[in-house]
């Protein structure tokens, strides 16, 4: 089913949108519906490894479809693909709100991330726990923009570097080379942190 289509054949996604907008009770439901798998491919591109998705997933779909609920009217997409764009927004971040539930925030967490990620051995070690991601996401706070999407590419969506050349628009050898430069400054990070602390 294309993304523009809804399950009810010859029902397009715009025209759902436009009917829910205009306050029609019954185009709620197939709307939803037809949002829901969209959702998904989104979860496994994004958060899956091997094509399967976190066993959260279910969860987040289901935030993300309140969420869209809640905040419909204030959607000021005028497009179909600019509402589903939107719609992606709240599915990622709903899906970062779930991953930091996991793991609280305490005070040695971000030193951990900056550890687990700076070193070359362990960054591709095959933990798809939530609580990974998480300490991509407290990781990614310290790297420009690229590098910290260039962090999430590789060790949460497990991308391989062909493809995460590809997603950032360069080689994947300029990837490759970008994710190391990116490790050694967040050795870097925390020799520094390590040299503060026996200072004081």
């Amino acid at each position: 089913m294309r993304a523009s289509e809804s399950p009810d054949e010859g029902v397009t996604l715009d025209a759902l949108i436009a009917a829910v907008r205009a306050g029609d009770p019954d185009a709620a439901t197939p709307l939803f519906c037809t949002l829901r798998p969209i959702v998904r491919r989104f979860l496994v591109a994004r958060f899956g490894r091997g094509g399967r998705v976190h066993p959260w997933a279910e969860d987040v779909e289901q935030e993300t479809l309140f969420r869209v609920h809640v905040h419909f009217h204030a959607c000021r997409a005028s497009s179909v693909g600019g509402f589903v764009a939107w719609v992606l927004v709240i599915a990622r971040t709903a899906a970062l709100d779930a991953l930091r539930a996991e793991l609280p925030v305490e005070r040695d967490t971000v030193r951990s991330a900056i550890e687990q990620f700076a070193d070359e051995n362990s960054a591709d070690d095959g933990d798809d726990s939530p609580s990974r991601a998480v300490r991509v996401v407290q990781a990614q706070a310290l790297l420009s923009p690229c590098d910290a999407e260039l962090l999430w590419l590789r060790i949460v969506a497990n991308r391989s570097w062909v493809e995460v050349g590809r997603e950032l628009g360069i080689s994947w050898t300029a990837a490759r080379r970008r994710y190391q430069r990116a490790q050694r400054f967040l050795r870097a990070v925390l020799d520094g942190a390590d040299r503060r602390g026996d200072a004081s």
